[in-house]
């Protein structure tokens, strides 16, 4: 796994590469505004065996998620590659949380990159307290870790909730998208229509709500707003339509109000996007 993020890049210092891809570094490393020294490289494979030997244990369910806990803080302590440990860490915690029960395939998707660098200084901080490597710090740092993921769940999940999604997430998106001028009025009603309905569909003669009554009018407002992008066909040919949030109408938008509700983490700068 090392070897193929390192693959192609660069070697440090100025690079995101390593010198030993697919290695345990054979030298020593200091870690950027961090406090903690990594232990000399010598003794680095005696820690990584004992640390595999750990995570490889058989392990109750109720303590999977703090073995999980207490492995990221001890990778991260170890410090076991040249570079790209960072990324090895978040890679091998999202894996051991798939295997212990995070079903992806059903929606449900935990990415550690969200829950622990949604806010970096704090992050930092609880690892700095682990350093310590006494019992109480390590329990600090597992509370912090677990409260984490439990948060980040429950996020997700009132994604999977239609109320929530509507009222928070795409009724505000629309909202924002007719205040700053890129939809009309009857524009704005239609999608606003579209998003209350779950399947979040709507068939042409449908427009007739929206006091759109001739046939030509519905045709020539489908028209722009397929032309627009923000409107599109459910099935080729067909005349049930849904709304695009992908369109560039609408996507800045939508990432907008995520943002605002904690979905998008600090390391992705909202003002680039």
């Amino acid at each position: 796994m090392h070897k193929i993020i390192t693959d192609r890049l660069s070697p440090p210092p100025k690079g995101e590469g390593s010198r030993f891809k697919g290695e345990l570094r054979k030298t020593n490393v200091k870690i950027n505004k961090a406090n903690h020294i990594p232990p000399d490289f010598n003794i680095v494979p005696d820690y990584y065996e004992e640390l595999l030997e750990f995570i490889n244990k058989p392990h109750t369910s109720q303590y999977q998620l703090l073995m999980i806990a207490i492995f990221h803080h001890r990778m991260s302590w170890i410090h076991p590659f040249d570079n790209g440990n960072g990324r090895i860490v978040r890679l091998l915690t999202y894996a051991m949380l798939i295997k212990t029960g995070f079903k992806v395939k059903k929606g449900r998707i935990i990415n550690p990159s969200s829950v622990f660098y949604g806010n970096r200084e704090k992050y930092y901080e609880m690892l700095s307290i682990a350093d310590k490597l006494d019992d109480n710090s390590l329990l600090e740092w597992s509370e912090y870790f677990l409260s984490g993921l439990r948060n980040e769940i429950k996020k997700i999940d009132s994604l999977l909730e239609y109320e929530y999604v509507k009222n928070r997430i795409l009724l505000p998106t629309v909202k924002r998208v007719f205040n700053v001028g890129k939809i009309d009025k009857i524009e704005r009603d239609i999608l606003k229509y579209i998003v209350s309905k779950k399947k979040m569909s709507m068939k042409a003669k449908e427009l007739t709500k929206m006091g759109i009554k001739k046939s030509l009018n519905k045709s020539r407002t489908i028209k722009r707003m397929r032309d627009k992008k923000i409107l599109i066909p459910i099935k080729k040919n067909g005349r049930i339509y849904t709304i695009n949030f992908r369109s560039s109408y609408l996507l800045r938008w939508v990432i907008e109000v995520l943002n605002e509700n904690g979905f998008v983490s600090e390391f992705l700068n909202i003002k680039q996007i």
